[in-house]
């Protein structure tokens, strides 16, 4: 016989309003990781465009790019990891 598949869902839309505090700090890193992403998108975009020779600024706003990654991805491992915490609550 074939199994049932998973209930598991672990891409579940997240609100503010669903109160706990790993969504709020989710949702907080997510919004601050992609504006830093962009605002440093638009500066790397200043500086070549201007022709500026200010090779700390463009290496600056590399590093941000890679910073706002970052923060994107540790709010995507808190959203799977308490979708996953309460996934094996509801088992119990």
């Amino acid at each position: 016989m074939a199994e049932k598949p998973s209930e598991f869902n672990s891409f579940k839309k997240w609100t503010p309003q669903d109160g706990t505090h790993e969504n709020k700090i989710s949702i907080l890193l997510f919004v601050i990781g992609w504006g830093l992403v962009f605002i440093c998108i638009l500066l790397s975009l200043f500086v070549v465009m201007n022709n500026i020779n200010f090779m700390p600024l463009l290496l600056a706003a590399g590093a941000g790019i890679i910073a706002g990654v970052v923060l994107i991805a540790i709010a995507e491992i808190i959203k799977l990891l308490t979708s996953i915490n309460d996934q094996l609550k509801k088992k119990r």
